[in-house]
């Protein structure tokens, strides 16, 4: 970061070198011994910034006029205070404005409400017979506002190629699967038709009296005992 300085229009840096102004201490530029030539704008800079310019302006005389260092946003109030060199405010007070007196003030206090443009200019003020150094107002629109955020788009609604084509999805998707329901719902309406009226098999085994009966006789019986019927 640099301290730079343009006084009777010539551009220079505070350093240590001795075309320079002033000395570095840390990260302040201390100027020694002030003069009215020190008089001029002040500002600072690194390598991709620089900040406002401030003019600071040296007197020798009994007044000195406050006035903002930095840019003030039109709209805003500002107040220019006349003081001795003390640091008291003048008892009453004469304002200048381009050498031109505007107002008088019994407090020493000029208060400009919802400053403009308009009133950019170099100031001075009055008292005693004594007169301080002009010191500049300089004033800068304020910064755009952002603009709020945007809400998103409405959904748009479906287009009628798309309900067109959704509904001929939903017809082949029922010609597909129907015929396999109605086959099935056949199926199982036949296969309980036929398991209803088809007869139960019955099966009756005469138990054979006596041992001695032969295998030719218990035959006899089981044929004549059972009775089975398929049905086709």
């Amino acid at each position: 970061m640099k301290v730079k300085r343009t006084v009777e229009g010539k551009t220079q840096q505070c350093g240590n070198r001795r075309e320079d102004f002033g000395f570095i201490n840390d990260s302040f530029c201390i100027v020694s011994d002030l003069s009215r030539s020190d008089s001029g704008l002040y500002w600072c800079e690194s390598s991709d910034r620089s900040s406002e310019q401030i003019n600071i302006t040296v007197t020798d005389g009994a007044l000195i006029l406050e006035v903002p260092a930095l840019p003030v946003l039109t709209g805003s109030d500002v107040t220019l205070r006349c003081r001795l060199r003390s640091g008291l405010n003048t008892e009453s007070a004469d304002f200048l404005k381009n050498n031109i007196k505007i107002r008088s003030e019994p407090d020493g206090e000029f208060i400009i409400r919802g400053v403009q443009q308009s009133d950019e200019g170099f100031y001075a003020c009055d008292f005693d017979q004594a007169q301080s150094a002009r010191s500049r107002l300089r004033v800068k629109a304020p910064p755009p506002s952002s603009p709020p955020p945007s809400s998103p788009p409405p959904p748009s609604p479906p287009s009628s190629s798309a309900s067109s084509l959704s509904v001929v999805r939903l017809f082949c998707h029922l010609v597909v699967v129907c015929p396999y329901c109605i086959s099935t719902v056949l199926m199982v309406s036949i296969y309980c038709s036929r398991t209803g009226n088809k007869p139960a098999v019955s099966m009756e085994m005469t138990q054979s009296v006596g041992g001695a009966q032969g295998l030719d006789e218990e035959y006899d019986d089981i044929t004549y005992d059972v009775t089975t019927e398929h049905d086709f």
